[in-house]
């Protein structure tokens, strides 16, 4: 059986099932195999049933080859992995088993959509008819109506996750500012993001010069003895040809680049928009450092 402590295991696992395939270039073999190694049954461990967990595996698989987990790729790197995302609630709000089912039922007559009907033993929303006003709520003399929210919903500062008619997450590509939030959030791992981890290796076991390139908040984050320059001794050790901070940009020039887009846009009011200020910020950043960074071979 298959012991999966936390969500971060379960990710960490699969690259290392891919890129250990890959680097052997055993991959195109070893493809089908993997969720079988990793979900050996014949019990389920975090899913009701091993066949789910392997279709999870599966999809976590694609994604670490840069690909969609599923047959439609929207292109964005954040991505639904929908055999694993079926489990929170549809409606925000839900009436729990505090509901009296009693006779005044002021829920009901609080809502002004018809979304909430007598049950058996409790009254009833329909999440399709649902406003989400919080009216019913409100009304309930039992606080019987509870406000269930999705992490990965609440998570997200741009409002670019929805539902459709299932309940599984949907990702607005054009809102999306890839942030990587509403993955590091979902309590069920039904959110990754694409790797191109065997892109790498394969670049790798090329020879070609491939840098690897980390954020300064990497240092401190695995023990107080993992450093940056233990960062670059190990990646060399894989094949790497040098390890680049991210933070390449010294703080003086960082101030330069916000000062030059407050002014363009000082000048221009009308850039003043979400769309425009990410051009500036990528023409700005590029520009800065395009001269330390000519030469290098990039994998995106």
């Amino acid at each position: 059986m298959y012991d999966v402590t936390s969500i971060q295991n379960l990710k960490k696992d699969v690259l290392y099932f891919v890129a250990k395939a890959s680097f052997e270039g055993t991959l195109e073999e070893e493809r089908d195999l993997i969720p079988e190694k990793m979900i050996e049954g014949p019990e389920p461990t975090f899913r009701c049933c091993i066949y789910k967990e392997r279709e999870i595996v599966r999809q976590r698989i694609r994604l670490a080859e840069g690909k969609a987990p599923g047959a439609e790729d929207d292109g964005n790197i954040v991505q639904v992995i929908k055999s694993a995302c079926a489990d929170c609630p549809i409606s925000s709000y839900v009436v729990t088993n505090n509901c009296q089912n009693c006779l005044g039922k002021d829920c009901i007559k609080a809502c002004r959509f018809g979304a909430i009907e007598p049950g058996h033993t409790r009254s009833r929303i329909d999440p399709q008819k649902c406003k989400e006003c919080g009216m019913c709520a409100k009304a309930c003399p039992y606080n019987a109506i509870a406000h269930v929210s999705r992490p990965c919903k609440d998570s997200c500062p741009v409002d670019a996750i929805s539902y459709d008619e299932y309940g599984v997450s949907v990702i607005d590509e054009e809102k999306c500012i890839r942030c990587g939030q509403c993955a590091a959030k979902c309590p069920f791992g039904a959110i990754g993001t694409k790797t191109w981890i065997t892109n790498v290796i394969a670049d790798l076991k090329a020879g070609k010069k491939v840098y690897a390139i980390l954020a300064p908040a990497t240092e401190g984050q695995f023990g107080k003895d993992i450093t940056m320059e233990s960062w670059r001794q190990a990646v060399k050790k894989v094949g790497f040809e040098d390890l680049i901070e991210a933070g390449i940009c010294k703080a003086e020039n960082a101030e330069k680049v916000l000062r030059m887009m407050t002014e363009e846009l000082h000048t221009h009011p009308r850039k003043n928009t979400r769309e425009e200020l990410m051009k500036l910020a990528k023409l700005y950043s590029k520009n800065k450092v395009a001269a330390a960074l000519r030469g290098i071979h990039w994998i995106r």
